[in-house]
């Protein structure tokens, strides 16, 4: 039985986010298109992979994740991805933890399924 797309999308969303919690930046780097676009929380916006902040260097690190909600949308060869994601972690040696609002884009091409983009919003830093 083959897989819907919103299933596909599901299992790269999950792949994305474990990578990430162990900072297997091969894994991660798989996942993106070369010229993704990153915008984080404060607004600074990252074009191509070599300009994300890097997750084995420790600059971001993220230790836990909770996904509280997800919405995928699948439009022919475009889905999105809405999270509303509970995280904590280290960014540029700073600790954080809060609740995001997260759009991830992605896009079929080829034969596989590519992060094209992602914008983070901080909706709360206080834990719950």
């Amino acid at each position: 039985m083959s897989l819907t797309h919103i299933e596909i999308i599901e299992a790269a969303e999950k792949r994305l986010l474990n990578a990430l919690v162990s900072k297997d930046a091969k894994g991660v780097s798989r996942l993106l298109h070369p010229d993704v676009i990153y915008t984080n929380e404060e607004g600074d916006t990252f074009i191509g992979v070599s300009e994300l902040p890097k997750i084995v260097s420790g600059i971001f690190k993220i230790d836990q994740f909770k996904i509280r909600s997800r919405s995928i949308n699948v439009f022919t060869n475009v889905a999105i991805v809405n999270t509303n994601e509970w995280r904590s972690g280290i960014y540029r040696d700073v600790n954080f933890e809060g609740e995001y609002r997260i759009t991830r884009t992605w896009k079929f091409s080829g034969r596989q399924w590519q992060l094209i983009a992602s914008n983070h919003v901080l909706l709360s830093n206080t834990p719950k």
